[in-house]
């Protein structure tokens, strides 16, 4: 069972709303804050989400890339130009779901708040974006 208690082969029949476009350079260094954010996308919904890494530039660990390609709900897509704005672009383009974001690599998404975005933007067609808040994490104290 994932997280919100939903047993993972209902979760892997349902198609995904909502892709995330995760800019990486893919470096030795920031290899643990991607696996968080990653993690934290899981555990963001209850339902399946579209996880799309564009690793970004020549400066990549290849161990981190092996990881990311091993991921079984992780689209794994390689961009020579190192930019995230041109990776987050070229995530946009693979996007085949109705609904997507960002996240940074060394960013994470709380537990349930993909799915309360989705609710409002479903809920509500004026809504065409949704932005959360963030806590900051420094010196052992949430901002």
């Amino acid at each position: 069972m994932n997280p919100n208690g939903i047993a993972a082969a209902a979760c892997a029949e349902a198609e995904p709303l909502v892709s995330v476009i995760i800019p990486t350079m893919a470096s030795a260094a920031r290899a643990e804050l991607l696996r968080r954010a990653v993690q934290s996308i899981r555990g963001s919904s209850a339902q399946p989400v579209r996880i799309i890494t564009v690793v970004n530039g020549a400066r990549f660990d290849p161990g981190v890339c092996d990881w990311l390609k091993s991921q079984p709900d992780v689209q794994f897509v390689y961009s020579e130009t190192p930019s995230a704005p041109a990776a987050i672009l070229r995530g946009r383009e693979l996007v085949q779901t109705e609904f997507f974001s960002a996240l940074d690599d060394d960013d994470e998404y709380l537990p349930g708040s993909t799915d309360l975005k989705l609710a409002v933007l479903q809920n509500d067609p004026q809504v065409d974006v949704v932005v959360g808040n963030y806590y900051q994490h420094c010196d052992n104290t949430d901002t």
